[in-house]
Parts: structure tokens; C-alpha cells; sequence
């Protein structure tokens, strides 16, 4: 899972828990972007879950995403607006292609409501995300999370059915 050209350069994070609701994360994350990225690329997600029998089942749930930057800001945009909002750098975050450079966001919150996958099982899940120039499949960025979801409490405050855990571990190459 080794990247052919990398695309980001010394990636540091940190996340915290919000004070009044314990499902709510907060992430804040110092990098460098080495290389302009736009629609020429593309984003693929693979999610194993874990078997009963033990072992991980690969794809369970598969994603790809062409022209990545203006799919994800029109698909995504609760959280191309929270991190247009929360990052900052020398150019302009919110604008497609996302220019190289440093950049630090700030409080970014794990708290937004989507609409796919319409079914998601519980258990343990193994998401392993890559960002790939769509012409020549040279892969840039590829990064694995592991994460858990449970089921939806009936008392308490109103949870989303889907909470991802990304403390646990995270791999980015």
C-alpha cells in the first residue's frame, strides 16, 4: 500500500472529545498538500468487516469516486463547507483544484449527517481509502482506518446510527 508520488508531507493530528456529547469528535491536523490535486484524480474506498469466523472480509461496502474534487464538494458538502471553514493556508481551501501548500485546520467536527450507505451492519470495519490520477492509475495518497459502529441507543440524546472512531488506529503512507 505503498504510494507511487506522495502527496502529502509530514501529516500530525489530534482529536478530542466534545464536552456535551461523547459521540462528537474534534480533529485538528497540521500538513503540507506537495502536489496541486483536482478532477484528474480519483478516490476509491474498499471497507472489509470482520468476519464471525475471525478474519477480515474484503469488500464489503466499495466506493470510486472520479473527478474527486468537484464530486466531493458536491456530494460532500457539509464537510467541504466545515473544512473550507476550519482550514486555513497560503491559497484558498474551498476552490477546486486544491493548491499545494501548508495547511492547518482547526476543531473540524465528526458530527454530519449522510445519507449513503442506506445500510450499514455493526461490528468492526477496515476502511483502506486511495487517491489515484485517474489516466495513468499512479496512486498519491492512500491512508487506512479502522473503526467501529454499534447500534442506535433508545435512551439518551438521539444518535446517527453510523459513529466512525477514527482514534483507534489510523496508517497514512
Amino acid at each position: 500500500m505503498q504510494p507511487g508520488v506522495k502527496i502529502l508531507k509530514d501529516l500530525a493530528y489530534s482529536a478530542f472529545r466534545d464536552r456535551k456529547d461523547r459521540d462528537v469528535w474534534y480533529y485538528s491536523a497540521n500538513t503540507t498538500l506537495l502536489k496541486t490535486t483536482g478532477d484528474e484524480n480519483t478516490a476509491a474506498l474498499n471497507l472489509a468487516s470482520w468476519s464471525s469466523r475471525g478474519g477480515w472480509k474484503d469488500n464489503a461496502h466499495l466506493l470510486a469516486s472520479p473527478k474527486i474534487c468537484s464530486n466531493a464538494k458536491a456530494l460532500l458538502s457539509d464537510v467541504w463547507r466545515s473544512l473550507s471553514e476550519r482550514c486555513s493556508s497560503r491559497t484558498t481551501f474551498g476552490e477546486c483544484p486544491v493548491k499545494q501548500g501548508p495547511y492547518t485546520c482547526t476543531n473540524v467536527s465528526t458530527n454530519f449527517d449522510f445519507d449513503f450507505p442506506p445500510s450499514f451492519f455493526y461490528g468492526k470495519w477496515r476502511g483502506t481509502a486511495k487517491l489515484y490520477n485517474t489516466q495513468t492509475k499512479e496512486v498519491s495518497f492512500c491512508m487506512r482506518a479502522y473503526f467501529s459502529t454499534a447500534p442506535k441507543a433508545n435512551n439518551g440524546p438521539k444518535r446517527k446510527p453510523l459513529k466512525l472512531d477514527l482514534v483507534d488506529k489510523v496508517i497514512i503512507n
